[in-house]
C-alpha cells in the first residue's frame, strides 16, 4: 500500500477524510486480513511489521495514524503495546483471537471488529470538555462476590465527592447482569460510572466495572483497552487477574479493597498487590453477606484495615480530603 497523503490532511485522515487505522501485526497474512477488513469497512489502512513500527511513532511520522489495531496473538506485537502507549495518544483497538475459519464464526468476528472500531473512533472523536477530571492520584479496585453489590453500594454511598481517587470494581456476575450492575451503582452520581467498553480513561471521580465477559488490559497513562478475551476461571471476571495487573501497572498508588464473597477468589491478587507496595484493606467478616473471601484475604496477612463498607469509606474520606 502507498503511503498516505496528510500533507494536506488532518493527522490520520486521508485527503477524503477517512481516518487512517495503523495495522500492527507480525504476520504478513494477518496484516492482509486486518488491512481487507478496515478497508471494506471504509477506513484506511497503514499495515505496520514490529520492526517498522518506531518510524509510524516518531512525532514528526509522514503517516500518524487515528487509531491502532493490534494483533496481540503474537507475542512480538503484545510485547510493543507500551511502546505505542507511550508514544501515541491515539485509541488503541487489540486483537487478541484468531479469525475463525467457517464463514459464519468469520462473519460474527468481522461484526465485533467493526462494531469495536466504530466504537472506539466515536470516543476519540467526542469533544473533550474543559472541565474535564484529572487523572487520579490512585487507583483503588474493589473485588466482590456474593453480597458484593448492596455493600460496594453503601461504600460508594459514603464515599465523599471530589476525591482525587479512581475506582475499579470487579465483581463476579453472569455477564448478562453486568449492565444492570452499572445501572445501580450509576444512582451515587458522585462518580461517573461505566462498563470498561472500548478504550477509557481512569480519571478522578471515575467507577469503572470491569465487564464479566472480557477481560481488560491496563495500560500506562490510566489508559484502559477492552480486549476479545474471555475470563479463564470458574468465576468471572477474575478478581486475581485484575488485582495483579493493576497492582503491577500503579504499585504504591494503588489500593485493593476485598468485599464480602463466597470463595478465596482475590487471595492471590493481594499477596502480588502487596509484593508491588499496594495497600490492602477488607470488609469485616462479621459485616459481609458471605465472609469467605475477606477471610482469605485476611489469611495472608496483606490486610493492613477492616471496617464495615461505611467505615472503609470513612477511611478513604480523610486521607484523601487533607
Amino acid at each position: 500500500m502507498t503511503e498516505l497523503g496528510l500533507d494536506t490532511a488532518a493527522p490520520g485522515f486521508d485527503r477524503s477524510g477517512r481516518p487512517c487505522i495503523g495495522v500492527v501485526a507480525n504476520s504478513d497474512l494477518r496484516r492482509h486480513v486486518l488491512k481487507k477488513l478496515l478497508l471494506e469497512a471504509g477506513y484506511e489502512a497503514c499495515t505496520i511489521a514490529p520492526e517498522q513500527l518506531p518510524r509510524y511513532l516518531l512525532a514528526d511520522a509522514q503517516v500518524r495514524p487515528a487509531a491502532w489495531l493490534l494483533d496481540t496473538t503474537d507475542a512480538t506485537v503484545d510485547n510493543l503495546l507500551e511502546q505505542i502507549v507511550q508514544s501515541s495518544d491515539a485509541p488503541l483497538l487489540i486483537s487478541d483471537e484468531d479469525p475463525p475459519s467457517p464463514q459464519p464464526l468469520f462473519v460474527e468476528w468481522r461484526r465485533r471488529m467493526l462494531d469495536k472500531l466504530e466504537e472506539l473512533m466515536a470516543s476519540a472523536a467526542a469533544p473533550v470538555t474543559q472541565h474535564a477530571a484529572p487523572p487520579p492520584l490512585a487507583v483503588w479496585v474493589l473485588v466482590a462476590s456474593t453480597g458484593g453489590p448492596a455493600a460496594v453500594g453503601e461504600f460508594i454511598a459514603a464515599l465523599a465527592p471530589g476525591l482525587p481517587i479512581a475506582l475499579v470494581y470487579a465483581q463476579h456476575i453472569d455477564a448478562n447482569f453486568d449492565r444492570l450492575l452499572v445501572d445501580g451503582l450509576a444512582q451515587h452520581r458522585h462518580y461517573t460510572t461505566n462498563l470498561g467498553r472500548g478504550e477509557q480513561h481512569l480519571r478522578s471521580g471515575s467507577l469503572l466495572v470491569v465487564p464479566a465477559d472480557r477481560q481488560l488490559r491496563f495500560l500506562p497513562f490510566h489508559r484502559v483497552v477492552e480486549t476479545g478475551k474471555p475470563w479463564q476461571g470458574p468465576f468471572q471476571p477474575v478478581l486475581d487477574q485484575v488485582v495483579a495487573e493493576l497492582a503491577r501497572q500503579y504499585r504504591q498508588n494503588c489500593g485493593v479493597i476485598v468485599f464480602t464473597g463466597l470463595c478465596d477468589d482475590g487471595a492471590l491478587g493481594c499477596r502480588i498487590a502487596q509484593a508491588h507496595g499496594s495497600e490492602i484493606w477488607a470488609q469485616s467478616p462479621a459485616s459481609c453477606a458471605s465472609p469467605e473471601m475477606p477471610n482469605a484475604a485476611l489469611a495472608t496477612g496483606s490486610v493492613s484495615r477492616q471496617g464495615t463498607p461505611a467505615e472503609l469509606a470513612r477511611a478513604l474520606n480523610t486521607r484523601y480530603s487533607r
